[in-house]
């Protein structure tokens, strides 16, 4: 799995589909996660996620994104909403890519 941040903007994005998918929708998640303000699914013309954007809290850096990997409030928080992203559960290996 992929994720670029952007410390910067504080944004970070996860590319969870290796296909060449063409993203079809975007959807904001509205549950709470601790230490980040948004979240921005990717969808494909099947409602499957093809990626994810979030925006973390000022002042908080990449370890708040991997925190709620690590502790399942990200994927948690896309399962009350009717997305299974389960390959975020736990401890997936991430490879993280520092723009900006």
């Amino acid at each position: 799995m992929k994720m670029t941040f952007d410390a910067e903007a504080c944004a970070a994005y996860i590319r969870l589909s290796s296909g060449a998918s063409t993203v079809a929708d975007s959807w904001p998640i509205e549950e709470f996660i601790v230490d980040i303000d948004d979240v921005i699914l990717d969808l494909d013309q099947n409602r499957h996620v093809l990626g994810l954007e979030l925006l973390v809290k000022q002042g908080h850096g990449i370890e708040a994104i991997l925190a709620a990997i690590a502790d399942g409030s990200l994927a948690d928080a896309l399962a009350s909403e009717g997305f299974d992203c389960s390959q975020l559960r736990g401890n997936p290996d991430i490879t993280v890519q520092n723009i900006g």
